[in-house]
């Protein structure tokens, strides 16, 4: 596989996972402006671009979401079969 065929398919993983959040952050009843106030974040709009992969989501604010959807960060954040 050459690099930009890895490169693309990592952006078609993240992609995936940041979708894998949107689905559970729907699921369990939470908007941006929920995910926001959690975070300290300052608006809906902020969180919302985290989870486009627009901006990053670090690492203290992955495991504040995972807690608040009662998950682990390795289950939330990659893949599943991952220890």
């Amino acid at each position: 596989m050459s690099g930009n065929d890895e490169k693309r398919l990592s952006e078609v993983e993240d992609r995936i996972k940041l979708e894998r959040l949107r689905s559970i952050r729907q699921e369990q009843g939470y908007s941006h402006n929920d995910m926001a106030e959690i975070l300290e974040l300052k608006s809906g709009s902020c969180y919302y671009q985290k989870e486009k992969g627009l901006r990053t989501i670090k690492l203290s604010e992955a495991k504040i979401i995972a807690d608040e959807f009662g998950m682990k960060v390795d289950r939330l954040f990659f893949n599943e079969t991952m220890i």
